[in-house]
């Protein structure tokens, strides 16, 4: 029952039911962030293409949760909790097939939560309830093999939330609201857990995000207890630097981190004064770039950042208009390049960062829809980054 309860908070946190729910620093603070709306609203299809159709055709693909690029091809896996997960690829980013129908043959893997590139291989974990989260392999994306079951021995791992690649080895984050949050490494054969399970304390129900700064891997929580933390692994010992929830228990996520310009971004979900994006130049000592979710309370759902063209780009979930996308060339200037769930303010926003990719040197958006709402099935979205737009307002903030 106790899981059965987790499965339904995580699921309306991350899929976005309304929710209801500074630090002194060492480095010098970057410069108070300014905001650029690009466009309005109504303009959205101008810089965006929709590039499948929804759902590829079946409503109960209901989010689009995983891309990434493996050999010549673009992966897409989605959530479908009447057949099972599928998997679908493109080889130019338009034109799509399906690979998977049926939650590699268990209907009770309803997600492809991630998917990662790793030693030739394409990995994909999954989503399952009540037997624990699945890891499966693939050389080719066609042929796929079992490479983890259970939830790693242990059924309160509904999934391997997160995948990364450090140092050589694949990384796995859990979510788990029993006994917390594990992270996991394999070089290709066995896996070992290698952190305290929640990192000693079951507030921190699931490693949500990954990135590599300063040869150290860091993994972001979710902690709605005290507020999420941020964890730095040096191949042999885990540390934490900074205040949970920067100290704002409301950060109650650290819901994507990055590495652009020398610097470590963080970006939290905030359900009561909006999301708020951190940076750190060592790792140790963080400043706010922004609060109040980019002028806009309502932006209380930090998705996802990537790296795209020499800008930062975030992916934040707004509960009133939709989706909104921001990017920055510097961490202080931000331009919004995408608006009002792309046409559909029930789109909520990607999936975290696994389902924000680039392929054929293109930026490519999976999403998500709001939960209680009747879906009309996940979309896959391309930016088209030569669309110029006149700047309309600009807000210091």
């Amino acid at each position: 029952m106790k899981t059965r309860l987790f499965v339904t908070g995580f699921m309306a946190l991350t899929l976005v039911i309304a929710l209801t729910a500074v630090v002194a620093a060492q480095e010098l603070p970057p410069k108070p962030a300014q905001l650029e709306n690009a466009a309005p609203a109504s303009s959205y299809s101008r810089s965006w293409v929709q590039v499948n159709s929804d759902g590829f055709g079946d409503v109960d693909n209901r989010h689009i949760l995983a891309l990434e690029p493996f050999g010549s091809s673009l992966y897409a896996g989605s959530y479908n909790p009447t057949s099972g997960a599928q998997l679908w690829r493109s080889a130019d980013g338009f034109a799509w097939s399906r690979l998977i129908a049926d939650g590699f043959g268990s209907a009770s893997n309803t997600w492809i939560a991630e998917l990662q590139e790793y030693n030739g291989y394409l990995y994909a974990s999954t989503v399952n309830y009540p037997n624990g989260g699945e890891v499966w392999r693939s050389s080719n994306g066609v042929d796929w093999t079992q490479f983890a079951s259970g939830g790693f021995d242990d059924t309160n791992n509904l999934s391997a939330l997160n995948l990364a690649v450090f140092s050589n080895m694949l990384y796995a984050g859990t979510e788990n609201s029993s006994t917390g949050a594990e992270v996991w490494r394999t070089s290709g054969t066995a896996w070992q857990q290698i952190n305290l399970d929640g990192f000693g304390t079951a507030n921190n129900r699931g490693v949500v995000s990954f990135a590599v700064f300063t040869d150290n891997l860091y993994a972001g929580t979710w902690n709605e207890v005290t507020g999420g933390q941020i964890w730095r692994w040096d191949g042999t010992t885990w540390i934490s630097n900074m205040p949970n929830g920067f100290g704002n228990v409301e950060n109650i996520v650290i819901a994507s981190l990055a590495t652009f310009e020398g610097h470590l971004y963080a970006v939290t979900r905030n359900p009561t004064s909006g999301s708020e994006v951190w940076r750190s130049s060592n790792g140790i000592d963080w400043n706010p770039v922004f609060v109040g979710g980019l002028g806009d309370p309502n932006n209380v759902l930090g998705y996802g950042f990537k790296v795209f063209q020499d800008n930062l780009f975030l992916v934040t979930g707004n509960l009133v208009t939709g989706a909104e996308v921001w990017r920055t060339p510097d961490g202080t200037t931000w331009h919004q390049v995408g608006f009002g769930g792309w046409g559909d303010p029930l789109t909520a926003g990607s999936f975290w960062d696994n389902s924000i990719a680039i392929f054929n040197d293109r930026l490519f958006v999976g999403t998500v829809q709001n939960w209680n709402v009747p879906f009309t099935g996940g979309k896959i979205w391309m930016y088209l980054p030569n669309t110029v737009f006149l700047p309309l307002t600009v807000r210091d903030h």
